[in-house]
């Protein structure tokens, strides 16, 4: 197995677009223009793809992030950048796409070969919407998508493969890297009446998607700003400094990595004048705190899930850079007191080695090296619709819908669910059907995947049409919803119904003007 370098010679490559005058500029080919083009600096899309504006976490972004973030097509939250005085808006599908075609054009050079099959790796907490769209961003490049694989599975996969020998063993993959947080527990184990056969079964998983390097990085800059003697919300507006400030923020964070303490040097950092500040790994760890104690709510949550306690870990495999914080190892050691740690795989090459081994086992199934080896994962959490009802019940009467789940968090992929509802009114022709994810009784604590509405349904008497709704989720953890009529006076008789969906997908017409660019 051999991990491509990129044209820097680095075996990682920082999801950076940055948009230029006369160039997209993508990668290790940003690191001379950061600064300099500090407004159309784009990065941590992740966090935006597959959300719309008015998310709480996309409000939270809009604060720290140095561009533009708008509300554009069926509100999604979309980039725009100012280029020779003119408006661009870019979707994060686009900014996405143009980081998968750089990666690829690296690859392409080195193997000398054209590739046009791709595995993607998203955060284990990628709801429906986040990986269909991601999906997207390879498919605009023309690429074809073999396999959606969570970050957590593919770090197992490169921890497991040569692990021939005592294989019965129950694995936690604990992954923080630049910009989400994704815990998974995972059984690798013989298969019962396979003597040879050897399956990575997903237990349980939980996460934050908001959690991860760039919080980090984000507190030291509040904490050297505080240093100042300038109002806060000046500096602020220095487009320039807080950029140079937030590139010294990240090498800061990671000399704490191996170093007590260390200086912070900026020369005219803002109205003339140096910034010199002194912080130590102590004053580091206070600051993020508050980061710091959201990593146990995850793996409290992922024990429950995965139905198991502490003592059945047999071995913690830490993945992502961000592992590297002293302070994370502290807290995952404190919360596992017994378990042993390890830290010995590359942290951040080994999930694009695990990524590697499923696309072997997904091109070569029965003749390659990846034969013996069965991939089980999960969806993160539960599917469902909301349930309108006219309940006297002072509760339901006040909190609104409850979640009807369809299919329950943990379930192994590929899977399907189906419940039978009814129709509530007389002479009913249509009904809405908001579907949901999360595990709260109300769908307004749940988060919405999109709403859709069900048209075509004969007119009876209320509570005489029967609606079968169909959930799908397919090997990538994408999810297709498909609904039926069913009714006692057409003895079973079936008929199709169209799900007009609230897809957060590209506008057609964006698409088409993307590719020709693409094109040319």
């Amino acid at each position: 197995m051999e991990i491509i370098p990129n044209t820097n010679g680095e075996k990682t490559t920082p999801s950076v677009v940055i948009i230029t005058d006369s160039s997209i500029l993508v990668g290790e080919d940003t690191t001379d223009f950061l600064v300099k083009n500090y407004d159309s600096c784009i990065y941590e899309v992740k966090r935006l793809i597959g959300r719309k504006f008015n998310d709480e976490e996309v409000q939270k972004e809009i604060s720290k992030l140095p561009f533009k973030i708008i509300k554009a097509y069926q509100d999604s939250a979309e980039i725009e950048v100012i280029v020779n005085g003119k408006k661009i808006i870019y979707s994060p599908v686009e900014i996405s796409s143009f980081i998968i075609k750089k990666m690829v054009k690296n690859a392409e050079a080195y193997l000398n070969k054209k590739i046009n099959k791709l595995v993607i790796i998203v955060p284990a907490y990628f709801n429906d919407s986040q990986r269909k769209l991601t999906k997207q961003a390879a498919e605009l490049v023309g690429l074809k998508v073999i396999r959606v694989i969570n970050e957590p599975t593919a770090a197992a996969l490169s921890y497991g493969f040569d692990k021939k020998q005592n294989f019965n063993e129950k694995i936690l993959i604990f992954d923080l890297g630049g910009g989400t947080f994704d815990v998974s527990i995972l059984a690798l184990e013989k298969e019962v009446g396979e003597q040879n056969k050897l399956s990575f079964k997903v237990l349980g998983t939980s996460g934050d998607t908001q959690l991860g390097g760039e919080d980090f990085d984000n507190e030291l800059v509040n904490y050297f700003l505080k240093k100042r003697k300038e109002n806060e919300d000046v500096i602020r507006k220095d487009k320039r400094a807080m950029k140079r400030l937030k590139i010294a923020c990240e090498n800061i964070k990671k000399i704490l990595s191996t170093s007590e303490e260390t200086t912070l040097r900026i020369s005219n950092f803002y109205n003339e004048q140096d910034l010199n500040e002194k912080i130590t790994r102590e004053d580091f760890e206070k600051e993020c705190s508050h980061l710091f104690s959201k990593i146990n709510a995850s793996l409290d949550d992922a024990l429950i899930t995965s139905k198991i306690k502490k003592d059945d870990i047999g071995e913690i495999i830490l993945v992502g850079g961000s592992t590297r914080i002293p302070k994370v190892k502290q807290v995952v050691k404190e919360f596992f007191p017994n378990c042993k740690i390890n830290d010995s795989i590359n942290a951040d090459e080994a999930v694009a080695y695990g990524a590697t081994l499923a696309a072997e086992k997904i091109l070569y199934n029965k003749d390659g090296i990846m034969a013996n080896f069965h991939l089980l994962d999960i969806i993160p959490l539960s599917l469902g619709t909301d349930i309108k009802n006219n309940s006297t019940d002072l509760e339901i009467q006040k909190e609104g819908c409850e979640m009807s789940i369809i299919i329950k968090r943990g379930t192994t992929i590929p899977t399907f669910g189906e419940k039978t509802y009814y129709s509530t009114e007389d002479n009913q022709t249509g009904m809405s059907m908001n579907i949901y994810e999360g595990e709260k009784k109300y769908v307004k604590y749940n988060h919405l995947l999109k709403k859709s509405n069900i048209s075509g349904l004969t007119e009876r008497p209320k509570g005489k049409t029967k609606v079968l709704v169909k959930f799908d989720i397919d090997v990538n953890g994408i999810l297709t919803v498909n609904a039926k009529e069913e009714s006692e006076d057409n003895k079973g008789q079936t008929l199709n119904l169209v799900i007009k969906n609230d897809e957060l997908s590209l506008d057609p017409e964006k698409i088409k003007n993307y590719k020709l660019k693409i094109k040319n």
